[in-house]
This record gives C-alpha cells, structure tokens and sequence, in this order.
C-alpha cells in the first residue's frame, strides 16, 4: 500500500497527485487521510487544496 503514498511537504503532495493524474489519466482523485479524528484529518488536508 505505501508503494501509492504521495507523502511531503504541501508542494511535493500537490506535485504528487498532479504527476498520479496525468500518468493515470485521472479527471479526479480520491485522498484519504489517516488521523484519529475528523478535525485532524480536515486540518492535515487543507494545506494541499489546490489554490
């Protein structure tokens, strides 16, 4: 499972997902975020929304 991580900073996740899209052919990407509760996972999220 690790081997499909895209783990970094903001910008090496964003650069990540949008290198996983195009080699994929992907319009869309499900991200899940593991943290012990909803807020944490909202808040481990934000930073990598695109802007």
């Amino acid at each position: 499972m690790l081997a499909r991580a895209i783990v970094g900073d903001p910008e090496t996740v964003r650069r990540g997902l949008a290198q996983k899209a195009e080699a994929t052919g992907a319009d869309e990407l499900f991200v899940r975020a593991v943290a012990p509760d909803l807020e944490s996972r909202v808040r481990s999220l934000e930073p990598i929304r695109a802007g």
